[in-house]
């Protein structure tokens, strides 16, 4: 009898050989780590002040956690400058007099997730007679944009580092792993302890989870399971040591607060759907920097930094759900590629990110005012380059990006080029998804189809198998981007299930089986009408075993109907 996760690795099409290719960890030297390091190194024995300068996002945050905490540990001078959310994506002429003013012993500036675009700012830090150093991972435009002293970076032309899509604080990680390696190998323990950081801001920026990725998140996880149950590294360095304890505190806030009950919540989903928001909050919402890094570096008050933080993204999550509803029922000219929001610039990316999950198209969210915003594109459809090669402002990841455009009639124009474009491209990556033996690119995906009527389906129900196969992919954990948990579609009559609303507010839905299977759709009650009419279901989601005084049910979480 086939099980369900043979099946599973047939549609994905995974071999033994492909799960340790991507499970290898093994990584090049990023060009010119030796230089920066070296010059790290120059810079510690004379005791120079370093000023640590990062982007405002949760890999900006954990990039310089990594470099503060880290930098401290090894002895060198360094102080950190606060991003300031309002200002937008890199830095300009203000932070360098900032810098100058707050630290006026400063010697260097050393940048993390941001750098290799600011051109200006870097040449005005230098007229200063400051030294800059970059750490960053976003693209370098072209070959004359590397104004720094010393830049390392993934995406700089001319480097070949195998598996370019790191994040900003994996890099800064590699600089200081490298740098503690070659000359102070005695605190090579406490500097790998550092990955916790680097493995959030891996997940928050949405990294492949694969190679090299895939060893830094399991590592990341491993620790913070550690600091759950109360194992905090400790250093020399009270920077270093309350960097440890400031997420620990976070973690027992939450846990308090019931958003995680036991160590086996502590996973990749726990980084980017509990974690990473909480951090880009504070830039969605211009909050105030200090409660990410009073957190982290603050002891006496980390917990009322950990609270801020939860109360800022309770906000954030209200203002997406208005301006979302919003969106839904306002007319929008240039739909299905390009809307106009009033929202604040902060959520529009989440607008956006709504729409294209809906839609399975690239989209752009701009604010009505200003027409600057935020997109978000399908894997298919790379939007940077695609819009930048015709002329059109975007910047970012290909994935997730900001963009501008000057008038009506320029958004018009865009929306022109989207609507000729996307389609176009759409049916080129079509005709390889299937070629290949893959799904359709509009179709909901699922990596297992299973019926208790459907004779075309992959297999039919059987809990028990279910149950053995969440065991199984657990093996193949942690899931994220290009390595997603398994999404299985499970299509049943209504004679199989009794449906009932649960929560306090009656606001959940959950389809009971007789034979022990649930499934629990969140947010879905205005369906239950619906739902008890129907005469056939088709659910997508992930599954999972829930205990309960000793008895195991395997659930299903979803948000996905289809066919019914």
């Amino acid at each position: 009898m086939t099980s369900y996760f043979d099946l599973f690795l047939k549609r994905r099409s995974l071999t033994p050989e492909l799960i340790d290719e991507y499970n290898n960890p093994s990584c090049d030297l990023l060009r010119d780590i030796d230089t920066m390091a070296h010059q790290l190194h120059v810079l510690y024995q004379q005791q120079s002040k370093i000023v640590v300068l990062p982007d405002f996002d949760t890999d900006g945050i954990m990039s310089a956690v990594v470099g503060v905490a880290g930098l401290a540990e090894l002895g060198f001078n360094v102080g950190l400058h606060l991003p300031i959310p309002s200002n937008g994506y890199g830095f300009g002429e203000e932070d360098i007099d900032c810098i100058l003013q707050m630290h006026p012993d400063v010697h260097t500036i050393i940048t993390c997730d941001v750098g290799i675009t600011a051109l200006s700012a870097i040449d005005y830090a230098q007229s200063k007679g400051l030294q800059v150093l970059v750490t960053d991972h976003h693209k370098q435009l072209n070959s004359d944009n590397m104004y720094a002293d010393i830049v390392v970076d993934p995406m700089r032309l001319d480097e070949q580092y195998r598996h370019p899509e790191i994040c900003g604080a994996f890099v800064f990680w590699q600089v200081l792993y490298y740098y503690t390696s070659v000359y102070q190998s005695d605190k090579c323990t406490n500097l790998y302890q550092l990955r916790l950081f680097a493995g959030i801001g891996t997940i928050s920026d949405m990294m492949p989870l694969r190679y090299e990725n895939r060893q830094l998140v399991k590592d990341s996880l491993t620790i913070s399971q550690q600091l759950f149950v109360h194992q905090i590294p400790t250093g020399q360095s009270t920077f270093y040591t309350n960097a440890f304890r400031g997420f620990y505190e976070l973690i027992q806030f939450l846990k308090d607060q019931k958003k995680i009950q036991e160590i086996d919540d502590i996973t990749s989903e726990f980084y980017g759907f509990t974690i990473a928001p909480l951090f880009n909050s504070l830039k969605r919402m211009n909050g105030d920097m200090m409660n990410a890094f009073g957190l982290f570096f603050d002891s006496q008050s980390s917990t009322l930094y950990a609270e801020n933080l939860i109360l800022l993204n309770e906000k954030r999550k209200e203002l997406v759900k208005k301006y979302a509803k919003e969106l839904r029922d306002s007319e929008q000219p240039f739909a299905p590629f390009l809307y106009l929001s009033d929202a604040p610039g902060g959520i529009l990316g989440l607008l956006a990110q709504g729409v294209m999950m809906e839609s399975h198209l690239p989209v752009v969210v701009l604010n009505s005012e200003t027409l600057h915003g935020s997109g978000r594109s399908p894997a298919w459809y790379l939007f940077n380059t695609r819009a930048n090669e015709n002329g059109f402002y975007v910047a970012g990841h290909e994935g997730a990006f900001g963009s501008a455009v000057h008038s009506l009639d320029e958004a018009k124009a865009f929306y022109t080029f989207l609507s000729y474009d996307v389609p176009q491209v759409y049916r080129e990556a079509e005709e390889i998804a299937l070629s290949s033996g893959q799904q359709s690119l509009m179709e909901d995906p699922f990596d297992l189809y299973i019926s208790t009527y459907d004779a075309t389906a992959d297999d039919t129900l059987s809990p028990q198998k279910l149950k053995e196969f969440i065991e199984q992919i657990e093996v193949l954990a942690p899931f994220g981007k290009g390595w997603e948990k398994p999404m299985v579609r499970l299509t049943f009559t209504s004679d199989d299930v009794t449906i009932q609303l649960l929560g306090k507010k009656k606001n959940h839905l959950k389809f009971s089986f007789s034979n022990g299977l649930d499934i629990l759709m969140w947010n879905s009650a205005e369906q239950f009408g619906a739902f008890q009419n129907a005469k056939t279901f088709s659910v997508v989601g992930s599954l999972s075993i829930n205990e309960f005084r000793g008895n195991q049910t395997v659930t299903m979480m979803s948000n996905v109907v289809i066919d019914s």
